[in-house]
């Protein structure tokens, strides 16, 4: 694979590894596109374009794939979303311009399954993870403590685990705030 400069290289790569291992020419995916996605602005020259990403004077694409495109590619060539937003081999990958991890890592954070290394707060990361998939997260061996005020004035602490239901419900709440730094 060649070096990918964004997450756009890697889905128009992918699409193309994809195209062709399934047979299928740039006409029969636009095809497919409308037919199943209704996606009929996805002619067999504009997938070319993502495909190769036409390069501005910097080098770099002139066109971003949008949101729209992957989640229409993905359906389809009956494929996750992720298995053209991110290679599967382990290599290096650019998740967000400023920030390039393995493959691996990056896959894991997409799926809610971890974070980028050095660059989350984990009460932040997690406060958007719905209960029933809370605990799926793979969050470091870490406990905090959370305090809040009784109705008689007195403090009440708890110390909870990061990656428990009980952790969840003390983030979100109002009247639960934390009163230390991970450890």
């Amino acid at each position: 694979m060649t070096e990918l400069q964004s997450p756009s290289d890697a889905v128009g790569q992918r699409i193309k590894e994809l195209r062709k291992k399934r047979g299928w020419s740039l006409d029969d995916l636009a095809r497919v596109c409308a037919e199943k996605s209704g996606a009929d602005q996805l002619t067999g020259n504009v997938i070319e374009n993502i495909e190769h990403g036409r390069k501005g004077k910097d080098g770099r694409r002139r066109r971003m794939v949008t949101v729209d495109e992957l989640l229409v590619f993905a359906d389809a060539l009956d494929v996750a979303p992720i298995h053209l937003l991110v290679p599967i081999d382990d290599e290096e990958y650019p998740a967000v311009p400023a920030h390039v991890d393995s493959t691996r890592a990056v896959r894991a954070w997409i799926r809610g399954e971890y974070f980028l290394e050095g660059r989350t707060d984990l009460r932040v990361f997690t406060s958007e993870v719905p209960e029933h998939e809370f605990g799926k997260t793979r969050i470091p061996d870490e406990t905090v403590t959370f305090e809040r005020t009784q109705e008689n004035g007195q403090p009440e602490r708890r110390v909870v685990h990061v990656d428990s239901l009980e952790y969840l419900r003390s983030s979100r709440s109002k009247e639960w705030r934390r009163i230390d730094e991970r450890r």
